[in-house]
């Protein structure tokens, strides 16, 4: 019975990811595209974010051990893959990293390679640290031990060091039309992107108490 719960909040929480992530990208896209009548990201750069970065976010994401007290869930029988709590998940998650994807547009408005970059940096961030919310559908990341699942580690590691490159190295700039980013750059979208991981903390922390 325990093993069976794990593997159905492994596949809640990576579909969600996926989910989540898609409907980010799209709320961007079309958000921007209705606002400025200018298209943000390349197809170049959308199959980087949903190939290269989900790609190995998510195998780290299956990798994740099984939670303590899965026996001691009696809510765990009202619990379906997907149903309406899934759902507003899913949409909170989508419309925070659409809002602040657009805002960083906004804050770069005057040089259109660099603000590209920018959402297109700010997209990846946002899925590094949204893998870090799903290490638990229900419980703070704070309360699950860091290095329980290494997987997942390496795989930030390792999409950290391809973001960076994707940045930085000549061959992936002119492959994706990226501009070098400056360390203020890298704050804004640090301080941006984090909104979802401290938003998701938030609502989780409601969740459980109230």
């Amino acid at each position: 019975i325990s093993e069976g719960r794990h593997i159905v909040l492994t596949m809640r929480r990576v579909i969600l990811y996926l989910l989540a992530t898609s409907l980010g990208e799209v709320l961007t896209i079309a958000g921007l595209i209705l606002l400025l009548a200018k298209l943000p990201l390349l197809a170049v750069q959308i199959l980087w974010i949903n190939l290269v970065t989900d790609g190995f976010l998510v195998l780290a994401l299956a990798m994740e051990v099984r939670e303590d007290s899965l026996l001691d869930m009696p809510w765990f029988f009202n619990l379906r893959l997907i149903d309406y709590n899934f759902l507003l998940k899913m949409l909170y998650m989508a419309s925070l990293m659409a809002l602040g994807s657009i805002l960083v547009f906004f804050i770069y408005g005057s040089d259109f390679d660099k603000g590209r970059t920018a959402v297109f940096m700010t997209l990846c961030l946002f899925q590094w640290f949204n893998a870090l919310n799903l290490r638990s559908e229900f419980k703070s990341f704070f309360s699950i031990p860091f290095f329980s699942n290494r997987w997942l580690i390496v795989s930030l590691v390792i999409v950290s060091i391809l973001g960076f490159a994707s940045v930085y190295l000549p061959i992936l700039q002119k492959t994706l039309s990226t501009v070098p980013l400056s360390l203020v750059d890298w704050a804004v979208i640090l301080a941006i992107s984090s909104t979802i991981f401290f938003g998701e903390e938030i609502r989780k922390y409601v969740q459980i108490n109230f």
